[in-house]
């Protein structure tokens, strides 16, 4: 019954602090998405780069999937 009684209170605990941490994560993207500087800010850096670079570039050819199977023979 101790066992039983201590789940149910760790998952009011849990369910209290996702609640919690939801409001205070939807408080800080209502911040950031009125200020257009802060979003510029947040979206530059090393891997946005390598996102944005990934994205033009071109796909790899078709054959290139058989290319490990003619390695091996």
């Amino acid at each position: 019954m101790v066992r039983v009684t201590a789940n149910a209170l760790k998952q009011q605990v849990m369910n209290r602090e996702e609640r919690r941490l939801e409001r205070e994560i939807k408080e800080v993207l209502e911040e950031v998405g009125c200020d257009r500087e802060k979003i510029a800010e947040l979206l530059v850096g090393r891997r946005v780069l390598l996102a944005e670079e990934l994205k033009r570039s071109p796909p790899p050819p078709a054959d290139l999937a058989t290319f490990p199977g003619g390695i091996v023979r």
